[in-house]
């Protein structure tokens, strides 16, 4: 470990040397710009998948839209090449599938030379070049991937996928012999018409299986981080009944989140055949799991089985027998090396289901069950080809003639599949052709869907990243289409202008296009997915005519923003998105309306931006936010003013879409948001970490501690001190009050001595000693090693320093040690910045001061009171820390404000930001885990680790984004015709898993049983879902009395009980109240409602949301019951 973190300090101390490696490098322990511009690539794929893809050439055929997204992705992702290949002319429809192409291309360049200024400003580290002339197979062979995004005929596509599939090259072996390896090319075809879209993937066959075969070698299926667990115990378990002998394992967590045929190995669990001390941990015993169950008794003497979550057995063969072992460790998953073959185009096109497929896959499961409809496309796709290869073109545009040939072309191919299967062959085949699919799919055969060419050219690019190992390539084939948009009978207004919206005119018809020309929508952020929307709505110019766009977005581009977020360029980083996106897509269609601003949808801009005006104007809001607190706002808005949501987002390799319209679907709100994070419990990260995460936020904590909050509260006080405490009574506990002032008394008393480097040099190493020795050794001064502590609920006996415990080891200061060094060299020059003292940011120099300045090192001393152990139990940490604040907080307190701070001169705070490599920011992160680490014999981490996870950085791929936009696409489509049903979307590029599904229902409000209030209560009206809502206009002048009255009227006479704001707990209105509340709350019913709730809630908007409880009476007028009823809203009309 040692090691491994001396190579990471010496490269931040050659980088401020000035001696860095190259720029463009892809190194974990070095800040280089490549490294910041794709940091959320590599956090999703890892550098060895990026190093793949810096030696990737790829060629692309054809630059209409399943090209030219293709070719962005590729060169976003930073292959080391990518070459188009387009020699026809522009034709004006293709402005509506090409971003970059422009009125003044057409007819006059070819795709290819019109789009090379742009390919060539997305990525510096990405050469760009056009491939003119004839294309045949030795050409195909230079490259490591070839993608066909033209309509090619079957003959050309066979013969290229034979030379991919087949190429080998001459190597030398070990005795310098020279031999003929496999060395494939990756061969794709991605081809879309009209309203069908269809991706062939051959990875080729570069390795052998185990059995010999060639197959391609995948060292990670899917991309997912490895499940570690601490060990609880460990137990040898004897066959019975002639059965194997199993080692049974119990975790620490209550789920270990294994499956069936997962490898785990062991790290530090000291039994002879499980473990061997000394060994590499990838040379350790690896070991499949097998989940365990236990059967259980119901109530009704039923027996049912049930997981054992925190339970695993494993195989024992070579574990020698043993007694029940429990003194910890950890079982970490290993990754299986899978072998997966696969078949040219020829071959597969033919029988394309491969041995692992039971049906040919479609994202839609109901439609691949109940019609094969994956299997359906597939014969509509061959049906083409076989067109094209007898007329010597696609059938003609809308042509009920060449659609049934189409058909007639099916039905044969089927027929001969038939035949050849019953001679045993290996076949696709149905049970008989839909007519309607390939009829549909040749009367648009020579159009494009915009939103095909966006999933084509994600799912294609992503596909060159598994080229590494990394993750499962596509089997083999997978189909797509919105037949749906279309009646049987193409529209009578689908036809041909002349103009750059010729495809979807001929798809959709003229009425669609005018209804998207004059739609209103609101684009809420500007990001990754904010850049494909915005480039999707200049294609189809939404609101171009009569409408408009909106996009707000109060971010600035920064570098990392680069390589995903394709609207942007070098020159743009510090500039607004928002703006700057308008630009782009102004550039794309001039005809585009689209207003940008730079606000934040929230409450607070309710008032003067985004009002009620402002939303009841729209048609529709498109949502590309990366927070889910922004996504809970803006679906609140949409659901009041009851307009359409499209809904998306992105992780990594993951992406899903849901498409929410009001009264017919569920509301984002109405899902329970299922968190990615696991809250690390105060105990492991102060005393007891186990893992290089909790180190790493332990870093972050101190960096936030230390460097920002303290010199904050600290200017505060400066400035007033009487106000900092009054504010902090306000809002505080007095264990917090407590903790801030004894930071901040003791930030003001270094100001005397911190007033050059030598002091900040003192107050670095004063830091290291508290945190590196001190602390550890208190901490073992109070619990040794050999500690025995008991369980408090079983009374059992078992070593203290166990499971998730892990003894630490106190550091001395030596100034030779590299790790030492560069943790006081970042740690004094955020306090010298603290201090507004001179930094020494060259390493050498530094150590030169370090020496010069002599810090005092003062020996440890055992602490007068044994070190509190924090539980897991807030409430005990709480009373400890309350107990202390009791006894010394107001001593504190008078101590701050009798001193005179006339004189003093604010502090700088540190303000985070990890993308700024001379800011010791992250530096000082990474040396303060990876010091922890070695405290607590952790692996330590590396300086984009430490990144990734100190800066919140989410990991993210141009693929994924522009692929999931154009599923979105498809269902804005659907709305703008009225046909089809509302779905949402799953993807997982990783594995090649796409699922559509239909939006659920709006749930309907139930009868359903209070507890507290022991009875039922009952929805009034029965069955009212989340669009419904209770409007009750108001004035200025109108009395909580008088608005309290008008609710029975507005509302099948419902009676009022109770009356507050939402999220609130001050009443303005209870009938129920007695004594001194009932007299306040009579009072206030003869005020204004308006100055109530201003005065209890703060200033309220002009639809204001309350919420109480009410009361309706029987039928029979004899009783009342408890009624629900829909949001209640306050209209302010004035």
């Amino acid at each position: 470990y040692t090691d491994e973190y001396s190579f990471t300090v010496v490269r931040q101390r050659n980088r401020r040397r000035g001696t860095s490696m190259a720029e463009n490098a892809f190194d974990e322990n070095e800040a280089t710009k490549a490294m910041d511009q794709y940091s959320r690539q590599i956090g999703t794929i890892g550098v060895e998948a990026m190093k793949s893809l810096a030696v990737l050439d790829a060629l692309v055929v054809g630059v209409k839209g399943a090209g030219v997204e293709t070719a962005k992705n590729l060169a976003l992702l930073g292959a080391r090449s990518v070459t188009i290949a387009d020699d026809e002319l522009v034709e004006i429809g293709d402005l509506g599938t090409n971003y970059w192409l422009r009125e003044e291309h057409v007819g006059k360049v070819s795709r290819a030379a019109a789009v090379m200024d742009e390919m060539k400003r997305l990525n510096p580290y990405c050469s760009i070049e056009q491939h003119t002339g004839a294309i045949d197979t030795a050409v195909v062979q230079r490259f490591s991937a070839v993608v066909v995004t033209s309509d090619l005929p079957q003959a050309t596509l066979e013969e290229w996928g034979a030379a991919c599939h087949d190429r080998t090259e001459t190597k030398k072996d070990a005795g310098g012999n020279e031999v003929t390896v496999r060395h494939p090319v990756l061969f794709i075809v991605a081809v879309t018409n009209g309203l069908t879209a269809s991706i062939f993937v051959d990875i080729g066959n570069e390795s052998v299986d185990g059995e010999g075969n060639p197959a391609h070698r995948i060292t990670d299926a899917n991309g997912e981080s490895l499940i570690t667990n601490v060990v609880d115990k460990v137990e040898y378990v004897e066959g019975a009944e002639g059965k194997e002998a199993t080692v049974e394992v119990t975790t620490n967590a209550l789920l270990h989140n294994y499956d069936d045929g997962d490898l785990v190995s062991f790290n530090e669990v000291a039994v002879a055949g499980l473990w061997e001390e000394g060994r590499e941990q990838k040379e350790q015993p690896r070991f499949a799991v097998k989940r365990l169950y236990r059967e259980v008794t119901e109530d009704d003497g039923s027996k049912r089985t049930m997981l054992v979550g925190n339970r695993f057995s494993i195989p024992a063969d070579g574990v020698a027998p043993f007694d029940a072992y429990t003194a910890g460790g950890f079982v970490t998953e290993v990754k299986k090396v899978v072998f997966k073959s696969f078949r040219p185009f020829a071959e597969s096109v033919v029988n394309p289901l491969t041995a692992d497929q039971f049906m040919f896959p479609y994202h839609d499961q109901e439609q691949m069950f109940m019609k094969n409809r994956g299997a359906q496309l597939h014969f509509a796709r061959r049906a083409l080809w076989r067109f094209q290869q007898e007329k010597g073109a696609l059938p003609a545009l809308h042509s009920t003639e060449d659609a049934d040939a189409c058909v007639a072309i099916a039905q044969a191919l089927l027929a001969d599949a038939k035949s050849r299967d019953e001679k045993g062959e290996a076949v696709l085949t149905v049970d008989e052709v839909d007519v309607e699919v390939v009829r549909k799919a040749a009367l648009y055969a020579r159009v494009e869907l915009p939103s095909f060419g966006a999933i084509l050219g994600g799912i294609a690019a992503q596909e060159a990243v598994k080229m590494s190992g990394k993750y499962t390539p596509l089997r083999q084939w997978q189909h797509f289409d919105e037949l749906v948009l279309v009646e049987d009978e193409v529209a009578a207004d689908a036809k041909p202008q002349g103009t750059r919206y010729d495809n979807i005119l001929c798809i959709l018809g003229q009425a669609a296009q005018e209804k998207i020309w004059s739609q209103k929508w609101f684009l809420v952020g500007c990001g990754a997915l904010g850049c494909e929307y915005m480039k999707a709505m200049a294609l189809m110019g939404l609101g171009a005519r009569g409408g408009y766009v909106t996009v707000t977005d109060n971010d600035r581009i920064e570098l990392s923003n680069l390589n995903r977020q394709f609207l942007f360029r070098p020159e743009d980083v510090g500039k607004p998105k928002s703006l700057c996106g308008r630009a782009a897509a102004l550039r794309m269609n001039s005809e585009m309306v689209v207003k940008s601003l730079e606000e934040k949808v929230c409450p607070e801009t309710e008032k003067d931006v985004f009002t009620h005006a402002f939303w009841a104007d729209l048609d529709g809001v498109w949502n590309a936010l990366d927070n889910v607190k922004a996504r809970q706002y803006t679906d609140s808005k949409i659901v009041f003013h009851e307009k359409v949501l499209l809904e998306s987002g992105t992780l990594g390799t993951q992406a899903n879409s849901e498409t929410i319209v009001p009264f017919k679907t569920k509301s984002y709100n109405d899902y329970k948001e299922q968190t990615m994070l696991t809250a690390i419990p105060m105990c492991t990260l102060k005393l007891f970490p186990h893992l290089i995460d909790h180190c790493i936020e332990w870093a972050r904590a101190e960096f936030n501690d230390v460097f920002a909050d303290a010199p904050r509260d600290a200017n505060a006080v400066i400035k007033d001190a009487r106000q900092f405490v009054r504010d902090m009574e306000g809002s505080l506990k007095p264990a917090v009050q407590y903790k801030k002032l004894k930071s901040v008394q003791a930030l003001l008393e270094k100001r005397r001595t911190a007033s050059d480097m030598a002091g900040c040099v003192q107050m670095a190493m004063d830091y290291f000693l508290l945190q590196f020795r001190n602390r550890i050794l208190d901490l073992t001064h109070t619990l040794p090693r050999d500690h025995i502590a008991e369980d408090p609920v079983t009374k059992e006996r078992k070593p203290f320093w166990t499971g998730g415990r892990r003894f630490p080891t106190a550091a001395e200061f030596d100034a030779d040690n590299e790790q030492h060094l560069a943790f006081v060299h970042c740690c004094a020059n955020l306090f010298a910045f603290m201090f507004g003292v001179p930094q020494v940011p060259d390493e050498a120099e530094f150590k030169a001061v370090l020496a010069a300045s002599k810090p005092a090192m003062p020996a440890w001393e055992p602490p007068k009171e044994d070190v509190h152990v924090e539980t897991d139990t807030e409430a005990e940490d709480d009373k400890e820390a309350e107990k202390e604040a009791a006894a010394n907080l107001d001593g504190v307190k008078q101590a701050l404000l009798s001193a005179d701070f006339s004189g003093v001169a604010p502090f700088e705070a540190a303000e985070f930001e990890k993308d700024d490599d001379t800011n010791f920011h992250i530096d000082f992160m990474s040396t303060a885990a990876n010091m922890r680490a070695w405290n607590y014999s952790i692996k330590q981490a590396s300086r984009f680790k430490v990144k990734m996870i100190a800066g919140r950085i989410t990991p993210a791929l141009a693929t994924t984004t522009a692929m999931i936009t154009g599923f979105v696409l498809n269902d804005f489509y659907k709305l703008i015709v009225g046909r089809g049903l509302h779905m949402g979307t799953n993807v997982n590029l990783a594995t090649g898993e796409f699922q559509s599904f239909e939006m659920e229902a709006p749930h309907k409000a139930e009868k359903k049983y209070d507890p507290e209030e022991g009875e039922d209560v009952v929805p009034v009206p029965d069955g009212w879902a989340t669009w419904d809502k209770v409007v009750v206009e108001a004035t200025a002048a109108t009395t909580v009395k008088e608005f309290v009255s008008q609710i029975p009227a507005k509302h099948h006479d419902c009676e009022c009980v109770m009356l507050y704001g939402k999220g609130q707990k001050v009443m303005m209105h209870n009938r129920l109240a007695q004594g001194g509340e009932k007299k306040r709350l009579a009072q206030l019913a003869t005020r204004p409602l308006k100055e109530v709730i201003g005065e209890l809630y703060g200033e309220p908007t002009a639809f204001y949301r309350l919420e109480g409880s009410f009361e309706k009476e029987t039928e029979d007028g004899a009783d009342v019951f408890i009624a629900s009823i829909p949001p209640l809203f306050v209209h302010f009309t004035d």
